[in-house]
């Protein structure tokens, strides 16, 4: 499993690492480029590629950063076009590349696209192919060719409710089960409703290919030809085919039933790990029919286009026998059976223990597991069993058409092969120096998988060293894992950190900004330069904010009769939004999602109502949890949540939430950037989307507005500082490179920044500018962002604990709270004694580990019922 749930609190306030990229490079040395996907580019460091380049004298390897979803072409089955012109695009941006069971195919490698490693390898006397698992090297292979070096796997096997199977007296899953015992456990299980509608289906499953083809024992293609040809005409598959759209038609829903609570389903592993425990089921796990699993293996490719194919495989070689890089896909397995166990030194990789019967599963997953390649043209299956399902033809003729279909994919795919050549583009040569010009180093930590290419980048930095000519480069150093800001001139951070900074290490800006002519204090919205002031100094500079907001859904809205949530949204007219919502929706799921990994939607609408329980507006946030006008308003608002208006998860845990992103409700909650995925559809005109935006509502005293701000430091070290507030000050008129949306009003209409996406956009930047001018302003941070000093979420817990109990358990409110709020006090006596965060000071996962356990031995001593919660944090520990 991945570690990210559990960081989303607070490890990310104190694990965070270097890795470098930079825009323009030497022209004396051979480079090489190679794009990992883009959350995996800050942790490639230079240490981590120097092993490489060490062996390698007079390679440079460059770090290619882009948009994930270039690596997710649409799959051939949906359109071959489409699907190739993807890959075709893909391959042209890096040398080597970043490869999944999800974004290779056998049409991208027949069209040219991909490199066969087949003869390096087999003229490499240095690999050893059986170091690698069976099934794990055989991912990429197909066609008799090598398209990859495997990295990384994960398994998927059969995880089901040990609860629900005993409640319906069904015996388990095992390896002997036929297709008929699990279509008589989907039906046993399944939950309806009293009108016989389906509440919950008793079974579920994305990848019915992996089902059939551990039932049949072999897949739907013939490779005793090469290229490899589609075989559908295998009457056990038909057979198959037939029975299971019977179920699925029987069992199908509208998609509003809680997926965490279907019962059998064919998925990781990671409901089995102790990390993150589910308190109310116990999951167990099998293998699938004929003792197999599936195996999502992660690795690297080479390109067609590369100019340097021997050089590029062996970086692809290298990345596949390094422990580290293994490590960073958090998979159940290393792809090469030697790296299984191997202990990495000062780890920043966090990966928790798992129980001894997990390990076994997963051991026997591997051993036994059925690659990607083993389900070739199991989308076109798929295609079948819609046609047969709409009606169309039989199970028969459907899959002789979906056959034909793949034959034509694939004539399409070979076709390309005459009709145009990948080139990958060269990066650019490191530019010469003269005398005098200095070197910027600048850290640049995004936090985000989807940031905006090194040649938007590089092109800022041209036209800075072309109105600067004493800065001869700047070197961009991503910084996520491990936090080095003293090797910095200057650095951004995603958030705000003059609160608990050590403002010995950075530099007061008063000086730069009052010799700034452009500089004018007003341009700010509300009290974002305050937010970074203490001993009424400045020490950061507001960069991008990205503020917690709402989508509607205008049709859902038109239906229900409720006005447009726009201008004065009071909380009266949201709660009644719900009640009019819910009575037009077409099925009993609440009409508003918070859709966020924290409270501060909770809060966000209690100060509506009246209630601030947790004020951060002060350091530490004020309690005011035992005010009973509060408690009242408190309660009015976790009563829509007990009504089943509003949708509410558990968050008194280490997750604090964890809502996922359907945005299909008429109502949810959103923490708005420029790479907020429906502002980027609304560039599609294809796409109608009728949802809109809004802020949240306001109430007679208070107006809650929570957003997360980016800023910018300059080093107190720094032999450079007023090239740096230059740098600052030119970044900070593009906030769109930082992912955000302006700070200052003067760019609110700025092209640069995406605002002609629609009069919704505009208008709610001028409105969210205007609520945090307002005297009655309450500001919360955004819901995906921290919660205040590394210590907060204890304290949370005991907060969020108390509204969960209320919520989820019809608890005592008053009582609760009256404890939190005991527990609160007493803890922070505790607390008082731990010394200042130094993240410079933290060079592991255990530092970092020791440090948080200052914390947590607190609150351990306040409240033991904490325990099972932090056992991971005390894991190996005496």
């Amino acid at each position: 499993m991945k570690f990210g749930k559990v960081g989303l609190i607070f490890l990310t306030l104190v694990l965070l690492s270097v890795a470098v990229f930079r825009p323009v490079l030497g022209q004396a040395e051979t480079i090489l480029t190679l794009r990992p996907p883009s959350w995996m580019v800050d942790v490639f460091d230079e240490e981590l590629l120097g092993r490489f380049t060490a062996d390698h004298p007079g390679v440079k390897v460059v770090l290619v950063r882009g948009d994930d979803q270039e690596m997710y072409y649409s799959p051939a089955a949906y359109g071959v076009e489409d699907h190739l012109d993807g890959a075709e695009k893909y391959v042209a941006s890096a040398d080597v590349l970043y490869i999944g069971s999800n974004n290779l195919s056998p049409e991208a490698t027949r069209a040219g696209y991909f490199l066969d490693l087949a003869p390096l390898v087999n003229s490499d006397i240095d690999l050893n192919p059986d170091d690698f698992f069976p099934g794990i090297w055989e991912a990429f292979q197909w066609d008799r060719g090598i398209w990859g070096l495997p990295v990384s796997a994960s398994v998927q096997v059969v995880i089901y409710s040990v609860d629900a199977f005993d409640n319906a007296g069904l015996p388990y899953p095992d390896e002997g089960w036929t297709l008929d015992d699990y279509i008589n456990a989907a039906r046993t299980l399944t939950e309806k409703n009293e009108d016989g509608t389906i509440k919950v289906p008793g079974m579920e499953t994305y990848n019915v290919g992996l089902l059939f083809r551990s039932l049949l024992g072999r897949g739907v293609y013939d490779d005793t030809v090469i290229p490899y040809a589609p075989d559908f005409n295998q009457p056990e598959l038909a057979a198959m085919l037939e029975a299971w759209l019977d179920l699925t038609t029987e069992l199908q829903t509208d998609g509003s039933y809680d997926y965490n609570a279907v019962p059998l389903r064919f998925e990781q592993t990671w409901r089995l790990t102790n990390i993150m425990p589910d308190n109310d089921t116990t999951w167990a796990a099998s293998l699938l029919p004929n003792g197999v699993a599936g195996l999502d293996v992660q690795g690297f490719a080479v390109s067609s286009g590369t100019q340097n194919p021997e050089l590029a495989y062996e970086l692809a070689k290298f990345l596949s026998n390094d422990a580290e890089v293994s490590a960073l896909f958090y998979g159940d397995t290393p792809a090469r059976q030697s790296l299984v166990g191997v202990e990495l030194e000062d780890s920043l990789y966090f990966r928790p223990e798992l129980p001894e019967d997990v390990q076994t599963l997963i051991d026997r997953a591997v051993e036994n597991g059925v690659p990607g390649s083993a389900l070739m043209y199991s989308d076109y299956v798929n295609l079948a069993a819609q046609k047969i399902s709409s009606g169309e033809m039989d199970a028969v003729s459907a899959l002789q058409e979906a056959e034909k279909e793949a034959v034509e994919a694939q004539d399409t795919a070979l076709a390309r092969l005459d009709t145009g050549t990948v080139l990958v583009a060269t990066p650019q040569p490191t530019p010469v120096m003269a005398e005098g010009q200095i070197v910027l180093k600048f850290g640049l930590n995004l936090m985000t998988s989807n940031t905006a290419s090194t040649e938007e980048w590089n092109r800022l930095i041209e036209d800075f060293r072309a109105a600067n000519p004493d800065v001869g480069n700047i070197d961009l150093v991503s910084q996520m894992v491990q936090n080095t800001t003293e090797e910095m001139d200057c650095y951004y951070q995603p958030n705000n950190a003059v609160p608990d900074l050590d403002l010995t290490t950075v530099l007061n800006l008063d000086p730069f900004m009052d010799a700034d002519p452009g500089f004018d204090e007003t341009d700010f919205m509300g009290n974002a330069l305050q937010l970074v002031q203490r001993d009424d100094r400045v020490w950061a500079y507001p960069m991008v904010i990205q503020p917690a907001v709402l989508w509607y859904n205008s049709e859902s809205f038109a239906n229900a009769g409720v006005p447009e949530p726009v201008g004065d949204w009071t909380v009266d007219a949201f709660k009644d939004a719900l009640e009019l919502l819910q009575q037009t929706a077409e099925n009993d799921k609440p009409v508003f999602e918070p859709q966020s990994f924290n409270n501060t939607y909770l809060l966000l609408l209690m100060a509506g109502y009246g209630a601030i329980p947790y004020d951060y507006r002060t350091n530490p946030p004020a309690l005011n949890l035992s005010d009973p006008d509060g408690r009242e308003a408190m309660r009015q608002v976790l009563d829509l949540a007990k009504e089943g208006y509003m949708a509410y998860q558990e968050l008194a845990t280490l997750g604090g939430g964890g809502f996922g992103s359907s945005g299909d409700v008429p109502l949810y909650g959103d923490a708005l950037s420029t790479i907020t995925w429906r502002l980027q559809n609304r560039t599609n005109p294809d796409i109608q989307d009728p949802y809109l935006l809004t802020n949240y509502p306001h109430g007679s005293q208070n107006v809650p507005v929570a957003f997360d701000m980016g800023t910018a430091y300059i080093n107190a070290t720094t032999q450079n500082p007023d090239a740096c507030y230059r740098w600052i000050t030119t970044i900070a008129q593009r906030p769109d490179l930082l992912s955000g949306i302006p700070v200052r009003r003067s760019l609110l209409s700025d092209s640069q920044v995406a605002l002609a996406q629609g009069e919704d956009v505009t208008a709610l930047y001028q409105e969210f500018a205007n609520k945090l001018d307002d005297p009655n302003a309450v500001i919360f941070p955004s819901q995906y962002g921290s919660s205040g000093s590394v210590g907060s979420f204890v304290e949370l817990l005991w907060v969020n604990r108390a509204f969960d109990n209320y919520v989820l358990h019809d608890g005592d409110l008053d009582a609760d709270l009256n404890d939190a709020e005991l527990f609160i006090n007493t803890y922070r006596e505790c607390a008082a004694e731990i010394a200042p965060l130094d993240v410079n000071a933290l060079a592991s996962t255990d530092d970092a580990l020791a440090y948080i356990r200052q914390y947590t031995d607190c609150a351990l001593t306040v409240d033991p019922t904490l325990d099972e919660l932090f056992a991971f944090i005390y894991q190996g520990q005496e």
